[in-house]
């Protein structure tokens, strides 16, 4: 639970809160682990909330976000291409948009090559025509059109 900030720091705030609530505190920490064993006892295991699988779920795609991004957002397509940075871009722009933070930049960088090679079996290539230069990219790929 988040609340507001206090206003002003209570001093010992511990010391107080145990002297004041201790006994209500160890009470409501009994009904929780009798709460537990019951799980364990029907079902064999710790029962989740919707909000507490919700939360895990993010969490655990939030630490494969590139992998969920590129199947999610990329598609094969012959005559196409995309820089390592149009991926990059679109990357940052997805995290946001699902509630997660993105992976460090040199994170993303490292792990692409290897993500695209195994979702859509293309390589980096260093020919990838931007603005007259060459840059760091994929042939035979392209972002999936946007649907209505």
């Amino acid at each position: 639970m988040k609340g507001p900030k206090p206003k002003r720091k209570i001093p010992n705030f511990g010391e107080k809160l145990v002297r004041e609530e201790g006994s209500g505190i160890l009470s409501w920490a009994i009904a929780g682990l009798a709460m537990l064993l019951r799980d364990i006892d029907e079902t064999g295991d710790i029962v989740l909330s919707e909000q507490q699988l919700g939360i895990v779920d993010s969490l655990l795609a939030e630490s494969d976000s590139l992998r969920l991004f590129l199947q999610e957002k990329v598609e094969l397509a012959e005559d196409w291409d995309l820089s390592v940075s149009d991926i990059i871009e679109r990357y940052a722009a997805y995290c946001p948009e699902k509630g997660w933070m993105p992976l460090p930049i040199t994170e993303v960088q490292r792990s692409l090559e290897g993500l695209m090679l195994q979702a859509f079996h293309v390589s980096k290539s260093h020919c990838i025509k931007r603005e007259g230069h060459s840059v760091r990219g994929f042939f035979g790929v392209r972002f999936k059109p946007d649907e209505p």
